[in-house]
């Protein structure tokens, strides 16, 4: 059977191991020298976290589907809409937006009376923003020099939401 036959609906707990194995599989993609191609697994792998942790907040399990076959019951959809109300300015990148998922995280703690701590909210918008700022999904058409900085830089931002992530949303 291909890979393609075997997809299934997407849920918040394949989110949260996929993303764990894009973090290392981009981690040694940075340490045997082919960084571009590690940063771009690695900013998958936050994507997912910021879209678990998202949904997590709005108190769904950890088999709650986010995707499904059926995309009339996709949680992106609903979720896309509360980002208009709440960050209208944000674009959502279809759906792969860094910073859509973060400040709508942020947003939605905000207006629930619930904000992260702030030096846990400083910390996450300002990496969270870092990441965006390198990272695309459309960076996997891109021939790009990565420097030594970049690389570091791209590479705690992302540990550190792996680090935190149950914090974002609990």
């Amino acid at each position: 059977m291909s890979l393609r036959a075997r997809i299934e609906s997407e849920n918040i707990q394949s989110f949260e191991i996929a993303a764990s194995r894009r973090y290392e599989e981009g981690f040694e993609l940075l340490s045997r020298g082919k960084t571009l191609a590690g940063i771009y697994l690695m900013g998958y792998s936050i994507e997912m976290l910021l879209k678990s942790a998202f949904f997590r907040y709005r108190g769904r399990s950890s088999g709650s589907p986010i995707t499904t076959l059926t995309p009339i019951r996709s949680q992106l959809g609903p979720a896309r809409t509360l980002g208009t109300i709440l960050i209208p300015s944000v674009n959502i990148e279809n759906y792969h937006s860094i910073r859509f998922w973060s400040l709508l995280l942020v947003r939605l703690r905000r207006l629930k009376g619930d904000p992260l701590p702030v030096p846990l909210d400083q910390q996450f918008v300002q990496r969270a923003n870092r990441i965006y700022r390198n990272w695309t999904e459309t960076l996997r058409y891109q021939i790009i020099a990565v420097s030594r900085r970049e690389e570091f830089c791209f590479f705690e931002d992302a540990t550190w939401i792996i680090q935190n992530h149950a914090k974002l949303w609990r």
